[in-house]
């Protein structure tokens, strides 16, 4: 058996096996959980940007004389992921929680963290004082540039990702046109053991490093 058709072998013995364990679960379930980390990372975005105008809101109401529930109930009757936030804030407060422990609450919920500064501020004023509405629209105000400069940074960073995937695309094009070519050639590079390695060497390292070029353009 020549190392191309062992590898091929191996390659169609573990697709096989991945068909075979999609097989065995549901067809949703599994589409589920391969879109499961880009839903998150989009629910996360658009809470992102609904954040800021819900605290604005928020701040506006306070400074208006409403109560801290009674200003998340009013912030929280619009629609949105954030808003839906703030009427659960709201809702524990009436349901005889204090202001601080419906705010651990909404902070422990999924991207909670988006909500702590807004929740440290206010238990900040209970300690200190001062003019809580002020503050509130501060926090908006730094949500808004912290979420307009990740942005930027993405665009900034989106040649580079191109840059990566077209590098990492042209050995793979240069094999195909090899073996619509020159299948004798392929062939021949099929049949060596040290251009196998060698190819499979430089793939996995191409692999590896698209990861990380991924992973920094993320950070």
């Amino acid at each position: 058996m020549t190392p191309l058709a062992l590898l091929l072998g191996l390659l169609g013995a573990w697709l096989a096996t991945s068909l075979t364990g999609v097989a065995r679960r549901p067809l949703r379930r599994n589409v589920e959980l391969r879109l499961e980390p880009f839903l998150a990372r989009w629910r996360r975005r658009a809470l992102e940007e609904e954040v800021p105008p819900c605290i604005r809101l928020l701040a506006d109401s306070i400074d208006a004389g409403m109560t801290i529930p009674s200003a998340a109930a009013r912030a929280g009757a619009g629609n949105g992921r954030a808003a839906r936030g703030l009427a659960r804030f709201a809702e524990s407060c009436t349901r005889g929680l204090t202001v601080s422990e419906a705010l651990q609450r909404l902070t422990a919920e999924t991207n909670g963290d988006l909500w702590a500064p807004a929740a440290f501020t206010i238990e900040l004023h209970f300690r200190q004082g001062g003019n809580l509405a002020n503050s509130l629209r501060e926090v908006a105000n730094q949500l808004e540039l912290r979420r307009a400069g990740r942005a930027g940074a993405e665009s900034a960073t989106a040649q580079a990702r191109f840059t990566a995937n077209v590098v990492c695309a042209m050995p793979l094009l240069a094999l195909a046109a090899l073996t619509v070519l020159a299948p004798s050639r392929f062939a021949a590079i099929g049949r060596s053991p040290a251009a196998m390695f060698l190819m499979a060497t430089g793939l996995g390292l191409q692999a590896f490093c698209l990861l990380v070029i991924r992973r920094l353009s993320r950070a």
